[in-house]
């Protein structure tokens, strides 16, 4: 082990100082800082304790290690770096700022310059917690167990180092090894402070003594005035120890109360102590070396002497307890600043005005000179001054520190008892202005008889006395001497008995000047129109002896005025809203200072039409988005224009403030950049406003001045973005590190992100690959070998991703062995593919073969392994035209393949049957044609039918068959054929309506001769035809009777086409055919006669024709012929000669007396009424 060196080496040690550090942070103004990813810069501030937000994390589960980086303090984090800009500069070893972090047990640890070890490689770490790692990463100088805590490796560190310690906790030896081989456990350790005023260098030494001879080396007192001796050997309890402290450079040492200057020891001063069992710790300070020059004038020195006079000595000075070991608050910091201190302090304070007020008549007075003098005077048995001189001379110094560090007034020199002497003041507010300056005087009441001295601010004056009465008139030279300060009056009294008595101080002031405005200040003033009425437009600016404090302004005429004045700021405005410009309004400002002392001020306002405006862009940044990233921060500049309305000069810019989420997080007041000729200006850049931008939204307000008055201003909001994005996540689509085709899955990218694609074949870059098209289109033809990919995102603020995830692969493109496919049965012919088996035989395999089935040219079906495609092509009515591909894949998905095409038939066709249906309807399905057709039969099949719905099935020959008369139900008719291979069609032809097979011809009923008038007209009906069938229809046979004849085909009527005028026979052939087809003939013989009836042919006649109903036909009175019909008829004549033609009906006739009936040679039905 080596180079590892420690200031604090013991857990004791650090608690003590986390203690009393502790009491400071108390006293400063706590600043959480948010922790955020990445790095963000803190500058260190006087007066601020910074910690760190411990709900941002479990202290618990996470690590942390603070380091010591020159002046920095570096605090990491698991995702980020809290970097503290100058800490260990700034904050230093006074703890004027801190740096507060959390521990693992919810408290705090604060971080100080004097607790750290350091590491191999040369890292000071000041602080760390969580796992052993965080430590054991950063070098190897330092391994420790597991559960091994700061304090724990402080311990470690401390023994390792051992025998390099480079400095002790509190300062070092710098003299030669003084001989004694006594080790360190075997000597006796001194620890002490130095306390003059604050201590502000490192060349005072301190030394230890006994009976004159030196026991140990001289030990440095640090910068905090601290110190720790080693004395050579062990010295037992009681022994009596003189400590010498001494300077060994001219430089400044400590901070003067009196002058409250730095300012260098001139003599040695010394502490006297008795050496304690449990340590010794020990004060060096004017008031011990006071108390040992007391002690050293006499010539046994004991113990009891020794604490007496230190106890005395404190006791005189307002001290409750021993001046050696009591604590001391001192008045100053080392900056100057007034403390709160306590009374050791104050007394100290009163030394240093003591040795002031003594050097301003003897330069050559020395610090150990005036201590001198106080002992000399010093009674320690009564434990009073006795020197009335000294004594007044400490109470004016007294009074002089009081006022000056504005401490509770103090008078502890005031041990003579006498009628105490009494100070009035003419003038009754103690201040004394221009007015009072020639005639105030000083009274006072005293003794009668005693003389009196007055000490004004530290110079003696005589005052006249009058009986119990005293005076001092104050004269020019008096009032120029003190003008302008606050002094302190103390008035000494003799009386006759030399008794010694000292007033209480009376503080006055003198201030006769007046106040004094800052002509730096315009007094001529533009303002724009519309201004708020809350906006200054002079901030009137005094001052007087105390810099302005106490000043009251006023307006003359304030009444009538258009303004108004702030009494305590001076802050000027308008008193109702200025809408229209204008010029000249005035205003007269009176400063009035305490002491009464005033002085005037005139301004003139104008209203003018103006304003200010300006632009804010960003410069040197990778776009124009307001996005602002990592690298732009790097270079980022701001600039504008600046837009004028109205007559403005003097344009400047007063500040660059920053907010965030609407809170001023860093503002520009100074150094702030110049407004040019062309009114535009450009904030360069630097880091150090550029450090204070994390994360987060942002508004710019640039505020800008002109002629002093106008004010105006400009504004940008932006992001800052300095989080690099997540990395991509990149896999092989199939996993592994082996692809066909190097398909990757990619992470989902942020929006508005850009992404970029690094390849590498082997070791050399692909300079073609650029983004993912590229990258697709190169692998699609790229080369069998191992590739490296990088995929790097970038955000739009331009931060990119952080390169840590290649994706290593190889590429396999060379695809598995052809499988080899056969039908494992061709059935029927060989060679035809068509099959009623479906399995398939696959070979030449060396992995399961996928199927993928297409079946009459459709979609393809899911892809299936061998088992599921033996089961789906031997299920039902899988019959069809197939096309299987046979798929191979290797593991990187390499396919090969191959196709078989068949036809699987497992079931007969469905035959056919049709007949011919005959008759006057062809869609009646009655017919007379048996023959029933039989079609869609297969190559080589047989074929069945059945008559009687599948009872019974006969083989049928040829393509048809004979149906035999009859009528058949729906079903009744079945035909179905067998295969070759014997399979009978599941599906079989039925009739599916009724169907009649009729061949019989209809039989005439109606008679086969008849007789007919002569010159019957050509619409009488000379015949009717009749059959068995009401379906029938009538046709003549053949053309030449269709000459003479017309016949109804429906009806059956039989007419001559033109009236017979002669008798005659004639023989026509009817034919009547049913609605199936069947024919029957009938031959009528007609015969024309004469009855004589034929003058009613050629008259009109009226005629009355029945037809084929039952009719009634009634007559006139007039002649008539009644033909009957088909039907049953009543022919009734009504007078007239009528005759009547009977038809093929039972008809009757009915006649009267009035009647000349003439009948037809049609015999009648013999109802003759």
């Amino acid at each position: 082990m080596k180079n590892i060196q420690t200031k604090v080496t013991a857990q004791k040690q650090i608690t003590t100082l986390q203690n009393k550090v502790q009491k400071v942070a108390d006293n400063l103004n706590k600043e959480v800082i948010t922790i955020a990813k990445g790095i963000q810069h803190i500058q260190t501030q006087v007066g601020v304790v910074y910690q760190l937000n411990t709900k941002d994390f479990d202290a618990k589960k996470l690590g942390l290690i603070a380091k010591k980086i020159g002046d920095d303090l570096e605090v990491a984090l698991e995702e980020g770096v809290v970097i503290f800009d100058d800490y260990f500069e700034v904050c230093s070893t006074d703890v004027s700022c801190l740096v507060s972090l959390p521990t693992e047990d919810g408290g705090l640890y604060h971080v100080v310059a004097d607790a750290f070890f350091t590491l191999e490689d040369g890292t000071q770490v000041v602080y760390f917690y969580g796992e052993q790692s965080i430590i054991s990463t950063e070098s190897s100088a330092i391994r420790m167990s597991n559960n091994k805590g700061f304090y724990d490796t402080m311990e470690i560190a401390s023994a390792i180092a051992l025998i390099t310690i480079a400095v002790s906790a509190t300062g070092g030896n710098d003299d030669s090894d003084d001989g004694d081989d006594a080790s360190d456990g075997d000597r006796t350790l001194i620890t002490g402070d130095v306390n003059l005023g604050t201590v502000t260098g490192r060349s005072l030494k301190v030394q230890a003594f006994v009976n004159g001879t030196a026991i140990s080396g001289k030990f440095i007192v640090d910068a905090s005035g601290k110190f720790t001796i080693t004395l050579n050997k062990s010295y037992n309890q009681n022994a009596i120890v003189t400590l010498k402290l001494t300077d060994t450079t001219d430089t400044a040492d400590y901070i003067d109360e009196a002058s409250g200057v730095a300012k260098d020891l001139n003599s040695d001063l010394q502490a006297i102590v008795i050496i304690q069992s449990s340590g010794t710790k020990v004060n060096i300070t004017p008031l011990t070396d006071i108390a040992a020059k007391i002690i050293i004038k006499e010539t046994n020195i004991t113990k009891e002497l020794v604490i007496n006079a230190n106890i005395q000595v404190g006791k005189i000075f307002g001290i409750s307890g021993n001046v050696t070991t009591k604590e001391v608050k001192t008045v100053l910091n080392k900056e100057g600043v007034i403390t709160t201190s306590n009374a050791y302090g104050q007394a100290l304070a009163v030394i240093s005005q003591f040795e002031k007020d003594a050097q301003a008549s003897d330069a050559t007075i020395k610090t150990s000179d005036t201590n001198k003098k106080i002992a000399d005077s010093i009674s320690i048995n009564y434990g009073i001054i006795t020197n009335n001189g000294i004594r007044v001379k400490l109470r004016v110094a007294e009074v002089a520190t009081d006022i000056k560090y504005k401490i509770t007034s103090n008078d502890h020199f005031n041990n003579i008892q006498a009628t105490k002497i009494m100070i009035k003041l003419v003038t009754t507010d103690n201040i004394i202005n221009f007015s009072e300056k020639d005639n105030t005087s000083i009274t006072g009441t005293v003794k009668a008889g005693s003389t009196v001295v007055l000490s004004i601010n530290g110079r003696d004056k005589n005052a006249s006395v009058s009986g119990a009465t005293w005076r001092y008139t104050l004269t020019n030279a008096d009032i120029t001497a003190i003008e302008g300060e606050t002094i302190s009056i103390i008035a000494t009294a003799t009386d006759a008995n030399k008794k010694v008595t000292i007033s209480d101080t009376r503080v006055i002031t003198i201030d006769t000047i007046a106040p004094t405005f800052d002509l730096s200040l315009p007094t001529t003033i533009n303002i724009a129109t519309n201004t708020p009425i809350t906006t200054s437009v002079y901030n009137a600016q005094a001052t007087n002896l105390e810099g302005g404090n106490g000043i009251i302004y006023s307006l003359k005429e304030a009444a009538s005025s258009k303004f108004k004045i702030n009494a305590d700021t001076g802050k000027v405005t308008y008193k109702t809203l200025q809408t229209s410009a204008h010029n000249n309004d005035t205003a007269t400002i009176i400063a009035t200072d305490n002491a009464g002392n005033t002085t005037e001020q005139l301004i003139t306002v104008s209203v003018q039409d103006i304003g200010l405006t300006t632009s804010v862009v960003w410069g040197n940044i990778s776009n124009n988005d307001n996005i602002i990233g990592t690298n732009d921060l790097t270079t980022a500049t701001l600039s504008g224009t600046v837009f004028v309305t109205g007559a403005v000069d003097s344009i400047s810019i007063t500040s660059i403030i920053f907010k965030k989420n609407g809170n001023t997080v860093y503002g520009i007041n100074t150094n702030l950049p110049n407004v040019d000729n062309n009114n535009t200006w450009t904030l360069t850049h630097g880091s150090t406003w550029t450090s204070k931008l994390i994360n987060g939204d942002y508004t710019i307000v640039v505020n800008l001045s002109g002629n002093r008055t106008i004010e105006g201003s400009g504004t940008l909001t932006t992001t800052i973005d300095t989080i690099a994005p997540t990395q991509p996540t990149v896999t092989l689509t199939n996993g592994g590190d082996v692809t066909k085709d190097g398909a990757i899955i990619v992470s989902d990218l942020e929006p508005n992100g850009t992404r970029a694609y690094h390849l590498k074949k082997g070791n050399s870059k692909v300079a073609s690959v650029t983004d993912e098209t590229t990258y697709t289109a190169y692998m699609a033809n790229a080369d069998e070998t191992t590739y490296l990919l990088t995929i790097i995102d970038t955000d739009n603020a331009g931060n990119a991703s952080i390169n840590n995830n290649t994706l290593a692969f190889t590429l396999d493109t060379t695809p598995p062995n052809s499988p080899i496919v056969i039908l494992q049965e061709d059935s029927g012919l060989m060679g035809d593919n068509i099959t009623n088996n479906g399995r398939l035989l696959v070979s030449n395999v060396s992995t399961e073969a996928t199927f993928i089935v297409t079946k009459n040219n459709g979609v393809p079906l899911a892809a299936m392994t061998k088992e599921e495609y033996t089961a789906y092509i031997t299920g039902r009515n899988r019959d069809g035209d197939y096309s299987v591909e046979i798929a191979v894949k290797d593991a990187v998905g390499n396919t090969s393949n191959a196709i078989i095409k068949f036809t699987l038939d497992t079931d007969v066709w469905a035959p056919t049957f049709s007949f011919t249906d005959t008759g006057s309807s062809n869609s009646d399905r009655i017919t007379n044609n048996g023959t029933i057709t039989i079609g869609n039969l297969e190559s080589g099949s047989t074929w069945q039918y059945s008559t009687n719905a599948g009872t019974n099935f006969v083989s049928g020959e040829n393509n048809s068959f004979m149906l035999n008369e009859g009528t058949y139900e729906i079903n009744d008719i079945q035909v179905r054929q067998v295969d070759t291979t014997g399979n009978t069609s599941s599906n079989i032809a039925t009739n599916t309506s009724l169907l009649i097979m009729d061949t019989t011809a209809p039989l005439f009923t109606s008679a086969a001769a008849i007789n007919v008038e002569i010159n019957t007209a050509i619409s009488d009906t000379i015949y009717t035809a009749k059959t068995n069938d009401d379906l029938t229809s009538y046709f003549l046979k053949d053309e030449n009777q269709g000459k003479k004849f017309t016949i109804g085909s429906d009806s059956g009527i039989l007419r001559y086409v033109h009236k017979q005028t002669q008798k005659g026979e004639h023989q026509v052939t009817i034919i009547a055919i049913d609605i199936a087809g069947n024919e029957a003939e009938k031959v009528v013989h007609v015969s024309v006669i004469d009855t004589g009836l034929s003058p009613f042919h050629t008259n009109t006649t009226p005629v009355l024709n029945g037809d084929d109903n039952d009719n009634t036909l009634i007559g006139s009175l007039a002649n008539e012929l009644f033909v009957a019909g088909l039907g049953d008829d009543t022919l009734i004549g009504n007078g007239g000669t009528d005759v009547f033609n009977a038809g093929a009906g039972d008809d009757t006739i009915v006649i009267n007396d009035d009647n000349l009936a003439k009948l037809s040679s049609n015999p009648l039905s013999g109802n003759l009424l």
